[in-house]
């Protein structure tokens, strides 16, 4: 059966953590790719989504906003703020979730979102993200629908080792009061979901392992479209590029791995690029005093790919699926990764990346990359995985699972 087939007349209300566009992280991305995926394979959606107060500007917003409402049938949005009685309702609901949960539960206004869902009338609601999950299994139970949940990591650990490599006192409060009772919390969304959408096979053999058996891979979508359309100069600008945000505790200590670990060990002089959304001041300076090109918040990436000889992924912490290891695939580059730079995705795909763990192993990776030829047919059999039509028609299937233990009286 076609997605098309799966998705027609089918009508999802998502509720997503964050907003989904502008697409500038890998957890925006996923959502909005799957998104207009569904929309694409013929499924109405309506939107429910959070924006951090000052993360996005003014501008942003409105074409945020825009762009939401041309492809979703209705589109709520909410400002997570930082005042001061914000901040105490936050505190208020903490009690029985996490804080970042706690945000997104204090922040809506829920009796007008009850009423928009209902004139929607959705066949199933979506938590995109553990922490909407408050407020979509809020509206499962009241519009009595099946609720799904997309599980983007194992969130404890996910956290737990992003509070490890947080610099700063104000960082370190941050991730620690979300992790109060979050294993707990995550547990809790795990059991009530009627169908666990999970982002990682890795991942989803750890719940499984836990007696959780109500899971299925949904793999993330890649950008085809936009790697079709980037052209590899016939000379690579670059023998070696990273790419990411440029912000994340996790992403900058991978950054500081390659510059401090493995550029030392290669045998030759390479030209190194990192590419990536909101640089930090520190990042900048190490750049520029290494040498490294820098390409900051390119308006597309997939541009930016077509210009190096060697992608690289350093990741040294992390869980569900790191995209950026999908998007490498999709283009003619060498490959290289950490094994946590690979974790989640099948064995098919993992065979596509020289891989090390080590410094020394990760400079020779490069090295040879460099030295061969892409294996075209492999690398088109692991791209399958991440196509648009796919995906919507393994999300459809899950919602139709789900439908009739929850539709009857």
């Amino acid at each position: 059966m076609t997605a098309a087939e799966r998705c027609a007349g089918l009508r999802l209300l998502i509720v997503a953590a964050d907003i989904p566009w502008p697409a500038n992280s890998g957890g925006r991305v996923d959502i909005w790719r799957r998104l207009c995926a569904l929309v694409e394979a013929g499924c109405s959606v309506m939107l429910v989504c959070w924006q951090d107060e000052g993360r996005d500007t003014p501008e942003q917003q409105t074409r945020a906003r825009d762009e939401l409402r041309s492809v979703c049938e209705d589109v709520v949005t909410y400002t997570i703020r930082h005042d001061i009685r914000s901040v105490l309702r936050r505190f208020a609901a903490m009690g029985s979730r996490p804080s970042h949960a706690a945000a997104r539960w204090t922040s809506a206004d829920r009796s007008e979102l009850l009423a928009r869902a209902r004139a929607f009338r959705p066949d199933a609601v979506l938590a995109d993200g553990l922490f909407a999950s408050s407020v979509a299994t809020w509206l499962a139970d009241l519009l009595r629908q099946p609720l799904l949940y997309r599980a983007h990591n194992i969130e404890h650990r996910y956290m737990a080792e992003q509070y490890r490599l947080a610099r700063g006192l104000r960082a370190r409060l941050g991730i620690g009061l979300n992790r109060m009772g979050l294993q707990r919390f995550e547990f809790g969304v795990w059991r009530r979901a009627d169908a666990v959408l999970d982002i990682s096979v890795d991942d989803l053999a750890h719940w499984q392992r836990l007696g959780m058996h109500h899971g299925r891979w949904l793999p993330p979508i890649a950008d085809e479209s936009a790697m079709a359309q980037a052209r590899s100069p016939a000379v690579p600008e670059w023998d070696v590029l990273y790419f990411g945000n440029l912000h994340t505790p996790n992403n900058v200590a991978a950054l500081n791995w390659l510059i401090d670990e493995v550029r030392p060990r290669l045998s030759r002089e390479l030209r190194f690029a990192v590419a990536g959304s909101r640089p930090t001041a520190e990042v900048r300076r190490r750049l520029s005093h290494a040498g490294i090109s820098l390409v900051s918040d390119p308006p597309r990436m997939a541009d930016v790919l077509a210009r190096a000889r060697v992608l690289v992924n350093p990741a040294q912490a992390g869980s569900g699926v790191n995209l950026k290891s999908v998007e490498m695939l999709f283009t003619d580059a060498g490959l290289v990764s950490t094994p946590v730079g690979v974790m989640g995705l099948p064995d098919a795909v993992r065979s596509c990346f020289e891989v090390a763990a080590d410094a020394s192993g990760f400079a020779a990776g490069i090295e040879r990359a460099l030295g061969q030829s892409v294996g075209r047919q492999q690398r088109e059999a692991a791209r399958c995985w991440f196509r648009s039509a796919q995906v919507a028609a393994r999300l459809c299937e899950a919602v139709s699972a789900c439908r009739p233990q929850r539709s009857a009286p």
